[in-house]
């Protein structure tokens, strides 16, 4: 039997409040924004939605979200159509 192996080291990051709380970008959750486009965009009207289509669109709503946060400088007037 191997001897346990020590913690590996963590980093915390925290944001300098309250100077930073404008600049903060908060993105809806991915499985309550892959609902809503589900119902409202990947919908034909009177018809109910497509629940077989929710695995690709999750998958593309987390790779959309991914790439938001990798660029949070350049989204400019983005953040408030984003829901924050």
């Amino acid at each position: 039997m191997a001897p346990p192996q020590p913690p590996r080291e963590t980093v915390q990051v925290k944001a300098v409040r309250p100077e930073r709380d404008h600049l903060e970008i908060r993105f809806p959750r991915v499985f309550h924004l892959t609902h809503r486009l589900l119902y409202t965009k990947w919908r034909d009207p009177g018809e109910p939605p497509k629940m077989y289509l929710f695995g690709q669109l999750e998958r593309i709503t987390k790779a959309v979200a991914g790439w938001l946060s990798q660029v949070p400088g350049q989204l400019g007037g983005a953040r408030q159509r984003l829901g924050s």
